[in-house]
């Protein structure tokens, strides 16, 4: 699940123009090195990747629900 998380969270960033440059961490935090796009502030980058992160990971099913 882990390397799909970071592949997920990779093309989030590339859909608002903030091309990552590597996606990792462990089980309980991410790390996310990324160029940031003229159009998005930093604030509103880590809103976006949180909110369709969450989104996406509760459609797994299992004890991901709580995430």
């Amino acid at each position: 699940m882990q390397s799909a998380l970071f592949e997920y969270l990779g093309g989030i960033c590339k859909g608002l123009d903030c091309n990552p440059v590597r996606v990792g961490g462990t089980d309980d935090h991410i790390h996310i090195l990324c160029t940031l796009s003229r159009k998005i502030t930093q604030a509103n980058l880590i809103e976006q990747l949180k909110k369709e992160s969450s989104k996406w990971i509760k459609t797994k099913g299992g004890h991901y629900r709580h995430f």
